[in-house]
């Protein structure tokens, strides 16, 4: 497995046996100082997400309530991760902090139009747009990985998946997903470092039988890959995927244990990890290769 040294332009590479314990979690002391940063909201100057609750929102239309929140607020503000959890209504927005106050007052304004009485809602700044959980005894299959997200979430995720995949090189690019502007319009955040986005991926994988000979996982903000241990998985002993190469530049990975969830993957060669901060464990003149 090789790293690409993007600041130098040549590769770095690393000794099989380094490679091997690596793998096999016989793990290097970690470096001193290391940071698990890379972080990236998606937010602007002065912005702040916040999260918008509709108490028993389960009654009302999604469409209607973002209608009568926007009417409350003069302004047609866009809506994130629309669900309902238990009988509450849940939407999440990107506001100027300083307008929090103000949308906090118009909120007292929100009625019901049939029969005017008051909507009880409220609005609490978030670091960013919740993602529902995996259930916790979800099975590895991919009927079972698909129920990670609701199924019109999934439909957009595989068309975006599909507009990311190159088929002559047979590279799918899924760099900073939770940027994407394709989601980001459909009311969509979608971070790859949530395992229910995880599971959905893996599932429409699988669902593909995809033979991939790049996968770019890049600026994910993921410290660990163990949602991904299902792609090792197989169907009557053969793997149902294939990737020859992961890119995991860029993100917040600590140590060699946050790679377990990636050992049983068909066809893996090659690890980038440039530019992060487990990649400090190897010298500077490691540039033996393993395969």
């Amino acid at each position: 497995m090789n790293r690409r040294d993007h600041g130098s332009g040549g590769r770095k590479s690393y000794p099989p046996d380094m490679v091997r314990r690596a793998m096999a979690m016989n793990l290097l002391p970690a470096p001193s100082g290391s940071s698990s940063g890379m972080h990236n909201n998606g937010l602007g100057p002065g912005e702040s997400w916040v999260r918008i609750t509709i108490v028993y929102g389960v009654a009302y239309p999604l469409n209607a309530l973002q209608e009568l929140v926007n009417t409350a607020f003069g302004t047609q503000l866009r809506f994130y991760n629309v669900c309902v959890e238990g009988r509450n209504a849940i939407m999440f927005a990107k506001i100027r902090l300083k307008q929090l106050v103000t949308y906090k007052k118009a909120l007292l304004t929100l009625r019901d139009p049939s029969d005017n009485k008051t909507i009880v809602s409220d609005i609490t700044p978030v670091p960013e747009p919740r993602v529902p959980s995996a259930p916790s005894n979800l099975s590895q299959g991919s009927a079972g990985l698909s129920n990670a997200l609701p199924e019109a979430w999934m439909e957009a995720l595989r068309r975006c998946f599909l507009e990311r995949f190159q088929s002559v090189s047979r590279s799918l690019d899924l760099s900073s997903l939770h940027t994407d502007p394709a989601l980001l319009s459909q009311g969509l955040y979608l971070p790859l470092n949530r395992a229910a986005v995880v599971h959905a991926l893996v599932s429409i994988l699988k669902d593909n039988a995809a033979q991939l000979s790049s996968l770019n996982l890049a600026s994910n903000r993921l410290t660990h890959l163990n949602a991904f241990s299902p792609l090792g998985a197989t169907t009557d002993g053969s793997p149902v995927v294939s990737i020859e190469r992961i890119d995991l530049s860029h993100n917040p990975l600590n140590g060699f244990a946050a790679l377990a969830g990636l050992r049983g993957i068909a066809g893996l060669v090659e690890l980038d990890i440039s530019e992060t901060p487990v990649s400090s464990r190897f010298r500077e003149d490691d540039r033996s290769v393993a395969a």
